[in-house]
């Protein structure tokens, strides 16, 4: 009976310890696609997913052969019939995606829907920036009519530059970066869209200064003489060529213009100085008043000389243009305040000047700081000249306008 009762037990003890054994986990049979993206040249397409279909949530461009698997999500342990990185083929019937379940016996079938963009028909000339002379001009629209908002000297020579333009997205142009063509001529810019229909032509031309073609084609005054002078209404034009003596004859030239007919006057000037010619050579310029160096002359208006305390206020229109291809230059109002009535170089007490426009050149004297005024704000200059004639001594003063303008 004792040896019964110990097997019994024993056997016993061998069962619990079997039931104690936890059991190996059964396969999973999840099988879902949790996220899908796709990527065609760079850029991310995001889907929707409802039930087993799949959407693209924008169209695919026109023309789209593939689209690539650029992120994957699916179950754990789960695997998927296509890969991340993997490029699929785009075809009218979509694309089937199966996750198998890791039992290898669940599976579960994804419908992948897209719509491929048609052809665009937008055929636009957006934007087109050329260069002349080193200088950069943005095109202007006047329906398909373009230009530059800028005149160019009436002899422009030489040819325009296309450095930048822009096309409406998948069209193509009959231009491109970096083409040249003369001033002289029209270029006729066709933009044709994706969808090889619809087209835009625009014309493109530059404006010449025809003032500037009438002064110098056809004057009722020239003169290409140094310091030679010509009076009409209350102005005097000068042929200023004031520090030429040390260049070599036949190396500059600079001539003055004057044209009137009828309500229209024209006047101005034209010069060439090498490119090795530094510094101040010429001032050609128009007097209003007297100049202190041609007193002799007496004043060209009855209303200059004036004391400077009798004057209330005075005020300048000006409208000029100034074509300049290369060099140094200022566009500039002089004036001059003598100590008496008697108007002589020896007389002057200040020259102060106004520069309305300026390139590459700096005022004579120190910079005192800045100062505005209704017309901006002007950096002034402040010197004592070494260069005044025998007996003269003045203060030279220079108000330089930060922002320049041609008319004011």
């Amino acid at each position: 009976m004792k040896s019964v009762i110990g097997f019994l037990v024993l056997s016993w003890l061998v069962i619990m310890m079997a039931a104690c054994n936890p059991k190996d986990p059964l396969p999973s049979d999840d099988a879902k696609l949790h996220s899908i993206q796709l990527e065609v040249e760079g850029v991310i397409y995001n889907t929707s997913i409802a039930g087993s279909r799949i959407t693209l949530t924008d169209d695919l461009p026109f023309g789209t052969n593939y689209v690539t698997v650029s992120l994957l999500t699916i179950s754990a342990n789960a695997t998927c019939s296509i890969a991340e990185g993997e490029q699929l083929p785009v075809t009218e019937e979509g694309i089937d995606i199966i996750i198998t379940a890791e039992d290898t016996v669940t599976t579960r079938i994804y419908h992948l829907d897209y719509t491929v963009a048609g052809p665009s028909d937008q055929a636009s000339l957006v934007l087109m920036v050329v260069s002349y002379n080193e200088n950069q001009y943005p095109v202007v629209f006047n329906g398909y009519d373009i230009t530059v908002d800028e005149e160019f000297a009436y002899n422009a020579t030489g040819n325009i530059k296309i450095i930048s333009f822009m096309i409406s997205d998948f069209a193509t142009s009959n231009i491109f970066h970096g083409q040249q063509f003369s001033v002289d001529s029209c270029l006729t810019i066709v933009v044709t869209a994706q969808d090889s229909i619809n087209r835009s032509t625009y014309s493109f031309s530059i404006i010449k200064d025809t003032e500037g073609a009438l002064l110098t084609g056809n004057p009722d005054y020239t003169s290409c003489e140094k310091y030679n002078t010509y009076r009409f209404d209350e102005l005097m034009m000068e042929n200023n060529m004031w520090n030429v003596n040390n260049l070599p004859p036949g190396s500059f030239s600079q001539c003055i213009y004057h044209y009137e007919e009828g309500i229209t006057t024209l006047f101005g000037w034209e010069w060439s100085f090498g490119e090795d010619q530094y510094g101040v050579n010429a001032y050609p310029e128009v007097i209003f008043g007297v100049k202190p160096w041609y007193a002799w002359q007496g004043s060209t208006t009855i209303h200059i000389p004036k004391k400077v305390g009798d004057i209330t206020s005075c005020k300048v229109d000006y409208d000029a243009e100034c074509f300049v291809n290369d060099g140094e230059y200022n566009l500039a109002f002089d004036n001059w305040i003598c100590h008496t009535s008697t108007v002589s170089p020896e007389n002057i007490r200040f020259e102060f000047m106004i520069w309305e426009d300026s390139k590459g050149l700096t005022p004579f004297g120190d910079l005192y700081g800045q100062v505005e005024t209704t017309n901006g704000t002007y950096k002034l200059y402040k010197g004592e000249p070494d260069w005044e004639p025998a007996g003269c001594n003045w203060t030279y003063l220079a108000f330089v306008k930060e922002e320049k303008r041609q008319s004011g």
